[in-house]
């Protein structure tokens, strides 16, 4: 209830293809952003199929009129954030380490990131307290470069395109769509789009790596049209690195020149040049860097999971 009035205050974008209208589905994808960084919680959409579900995609929940409905403001994020990171005691020789790390701010108060400890295990957890990561073979090194590539990789997570024209949507697929999945399970997801849109579902995984999901191969290149679903059906596998994913989807209404360069990648580490393209293709650098905040024909869509070894899952 929280979350919702502070989406209906405006603390949350929600008219996300800029028409004057809060269709449920932008009010539901609003709150369940919301809720899912602050809690241990995954509001569902119901119902998930048959007219009614449909109409979640279709009917207005609140319409600008008067005065118009209050606004968020975003901005393309900054190529080089700043991260404000907790670190729990007794963690002091790993926090004078992480506090030399530029671009880093310790403090204790709304975190994006907390460094914690569970049994001999340190463990990198979002403010909702989902473990992002776990090191159980504890090394300094490690922690520090896993935040380096946190930072690297953040702007690509928060890169939001405010004044975009249309929606795109990702869930995942089944009756059930939980954002807690155990080890071995299978998964898939499901796409929708409000225009003709070339696709781009990329997962960042919980060592920091990037992985091409759609298109997988050329097949895929062909864009999307409005009404239809593209149904990516138990084509992932939940496997180590355990913790917390993001699945960041991206559409196009005009085929990017660079898209099928992308076909099938994996292991895209931060630091690579193809990591570099990737980012001027959406428009986190280079020169579309300047007009991410502007652009029309450009949409995203974000999706957090969660996956847990199956011991842990049974405690």
């Amino acid at each position: 209830t929280d979350s919702l009035l502070r989406v209906l205050a405006g603390q949350v974008q929600v008219d996300t293809n800029n028409d004057g209208e809060w269709s449920q589905m932008e009010l539901y994808t609003a709150l369940r952003s919301l809720v899912q960084q602050r809690f241990k919680q995954t509001p569902q959409a119901l119902p998930t199929q048959g007219g009614n579900a449909d109409n979640l995609h279709a009917r207005a929940f609140f319409v600008r009129s008067g005065g118009g409905l209050a606004l968020a403001t975003k901005t393309s994020p900054s190529s080089k954030p700043n991260m404000r990171i907790r670190v729990v005691e007794p963690l002091s020789l790993l926090k004078a380490h992480i506090q030399k790390i530029e671009g880093v701010i310790i403090t204790n108060k709304n975190p994006d990131l907390i460094v914690t400890k569970d049994g001999n295990a340190v463990v990198l957890a979002l403010p909702n307290m989902h473990p992002l990561c776990r090191f159980t073979s504890f090394d300094t090194d490690q922690v520090v470069d896993r935040i380096r590539r946190h930072l690297r990789i953040q702007p690509l997570i928060n890169l939001v395109y405010p004044r975009q024209q249309f929606n795109v949507e990702i869930e995942l697929s089944g009756s059930y769509q939980k954002s807690i999945i155990a080890e071995d399970e299978t998964f898939g997801f499901e796409i929708r789009t409000e225009r003709p849109a070339y696709l781009l579902l990329i997962d960042v995984d919980p060592s920091g790596a990037v992985h091409v999901l759609h298109p997988f191969d050329k097949s895929e290149l062909q864009p999307l049209a409005p009404g239809e679903k593209r149904v990516l059906t138990g084509k992932c596998l939940a496997i180590w690195p355990f913790g917390t994913e993001t699945v960041k989807l991206f559409a196009f209404t005009h085929k990017p020149n660079a898209l099928e360069s992308f076909v099938g990648k994996e292991d895209i580490h931060p630091n690579s040049l193809l990591f570099d393209d990737l980012e001027r293709l959406v428009g986190v650098r280079g020169m579309k860097s300047t007009r991410a905040s502007i652009r029309t024909d450009a949409a995203q869509a974000a999706l957090n999971i969660t996956s847990y070894p199956k011991a842990n899952m049974r405690r």
